[in-house]
């Protein structure tokens, strides 16, 4: 007895070692996915994809995999990534002949919300319609309209907060990742609970949005732990739960706006005015509408401060488009006053470069991933297998020389029908995704984009610092992990008077202080 115990650990790890040689072996040869290209050991287990999620590289390792291996290829055993502008249409299109069935999520892919009630993003069929009915009326043109001001006032208050740290000709340099995200976490606090955050007028961000990192790296460590047997996973989450700190407080701060905002008596319309409308069988539960508003407060803020960010860096790089942008808008407008919503649809230039920096940067830059149904389904010409995880991997497909030529190339050109771009295969780009589940918010986003970057043309000259100059090179743990982005700005009427005395500006700059020594402000996280 006492040896067949001693011998149990030893026969436990054999047995263990043989089911995970069966499972490597049928995952490689006998998997309905085995003809689908992609290193081996993607193929044979789950672990290198868990890996690269786990430390932020799974973007550039998909990019690096289908530039080997093609346009289809299998990310791990029962995940196929494509690039092809047919898959966005073949996986998230709304039905048709063609696209009869509905993709449900891939439940790997989003984690359980902390109530427990789903949000628009992670709902099922029947949840999601229901729940995209109540927020349609605040994504609508005439609520657009409305939002408007809201939009003007933050943007504008954002030239005015830059323009009064710039106090000499030489300049300010400015953290510009901050500074945007201020804006854009302002502007979604207003809109959806009426009231902004301060971030702008206090000059420091609010505690939220440093808790934004945090959460994001905590819930993508969770996702790649999901895929861990069930119970290891529960177990796991909640022996850990104690320490998931930012995720909680995250969800602490949206339940305490909410609970603010419902027990106001306002006039004034904001994204919870029709959840509130809505009070039978058809609306939000209390628990469905904080998972919603979380959500909203989230993408809302986050991705939009991912591309100004990434917009500004761009435009420092490539001085000729940032040049030709300004030319363009000051041809356009004789006053800041004549910059709106309606006015900037008719910049094409505009159009380019917002279109290029959510192509070479985009803030969705993973795949959007769905099950495929019951009989299988037909995707870019080949039937795949029902319960194949699915997607396609935005980042990949808009650096891939397939879809675009010279993809590494800043050009908005490209989408001005340039010759030099013809063969370019634009719908491969889709930042907002596509079909009955794309981005509620998408023209309120692309009117934020616009304005923004109209005045900020107007109004600035941006010169990159040398210690940002590799601001690009970043891991995404659910959002780009963004460092500072450290830009002189400079006003406009001054910047030809400043170029001409930058033979004699001194090198090596301190970073935060402005060529006379003066110390810049820049937001800060409030205590």
């Amino acid at each position: 007895m006492d040896h067949a115990v001693e011998m149990l650990p030893l026969v436990c790890g054999v047995v263990s070692f043989l089911i995970l040689g069966l499972r490597v072996l049928y995952n490689l040869y006998l998997h309905p996915l085995r003809a689908y290209p992609g290193p081996w050991y993607t193929r044979a287990s789950i672990l290198p994809y868990v890996y690269w999620l786990a430390t932020g590289e799974l973007t550039s390792a998909a990019r690096t995999i289908h530039e080997k291996y093609g346009k289809s290829v299998r990310l791990a055993p029962n995940k196929l990534s494509f690039i092809q502008s047919e898959a966005w249409s073949d996986i998230h299109g709304h039905r048709n002949a063609k696209r009869k069935a509905w993709f449900d999520k891939d439940p790997s892919v989003y984690l359980p919300r902390q109530n427990g009630a789903p949000s628009i993003v992670d709902a099922n069929e029947h949840d999601h319609a229901r729940f995209r009915r109540l927020l349609a009326h605040a994504f609508s043109e005439k609520a657009l309209r409305d939002q408007e001001a809201v939009l003007l006032k933050y943007v504008d208050l954002l030239v005015a907060k830059l323009s009064e740290q710039i106090e000499s000709p030489s300049g300010c340099i400015l953290d510009m990742s901050e500074w945007t995200n201020a804006m854009t976490f302002d502007i979604i606090g207003d809109l959806t609970f009426g009231r902004p955050f301060d971030c702008l007028k206090n000059g420091k961000l609010h505690p939220w949005v440093e808790l934004l990192p945090g959460a994001a790296r905590t819930m993508t460590y969770l996702l790649a732990l999901k895929h861990a047997p069930s119970p290891v996973f529960r177990f796991v989450v909640a022996a850990i739960s104690p320490f998931l700190g930012a995720r909680s407080k995250h969800a602490a701060f949206t339940n305490e706006k909410i609970s603010l905002r419902l027990a106001e008596k306002t006039e004034r319309s904001d994204f919870i005015t029709p959840i509130l409308k809505a009070n039978d069988d058809k609306g939000m539960s209390h628990a469905e509408l904080e998972s919603s508003i979380n959500l909203l407060v989230t993408a809302g803020s986050e991705t939009l401060a991912t591309f100004f960010a990434g917009a500004i860096y761009h435009l420092c790089k490539n001085g000729d488009a940032y040049k030709r942008l300004q030319k363009e808008v000051a041809e356009a407008f004789s006053s800041p006053g004549e910059v709106t919503i309606a006015s900037t649809q008719r910049l094409p230039y505009l159009h380019a470069v917002i279109e290029e920096v959510l192509r070479i940067y985009p803030p969705a830059a993973l795949s959007l991933s769905r099950i495929v149904p019951h009989g299988g389904a037909v995707i870019c010409g080949d039937l795949i297998p029902s319960g194949t995880s699915i997607g396609v991997t935005s980042w990949a497909a808009t650096h891939s020389p397939s879809n675009f030529t010279d993809p590494e190339l800043f050009a908005p050109e490209r989408w001005l029908d340039d010759p030099r771009f013809a063969t370019d295969d634009r719908a491969a780009s889709q930042p907002f995704s596509i079909g009955g589940r794309n981005c509620l918010g998408k023209n309120l986003a692309y009117a934020e984009m616009r304005l923004t970057l109209a005045k900020l043309a107007i109004n600035f000259d941006f010169e990159l610092l040398p210690q940002s100059d590799s601001w690009i090179n970043q891991k995404l743990f659910t959002f780009w992990e963004k460092p500072p982005l450290l830009v002189r700005v400079l006003r406009r009427e001054e910047v030809q008077s400043v170029r001409s005395k930058s033979e004699s500006r001194t090198t090596g700059q301190v970073v935060g202080e402005a060529q006379d020594g003066r110390t810049c402000a820049v937001p800060r996280v409030s205590e």
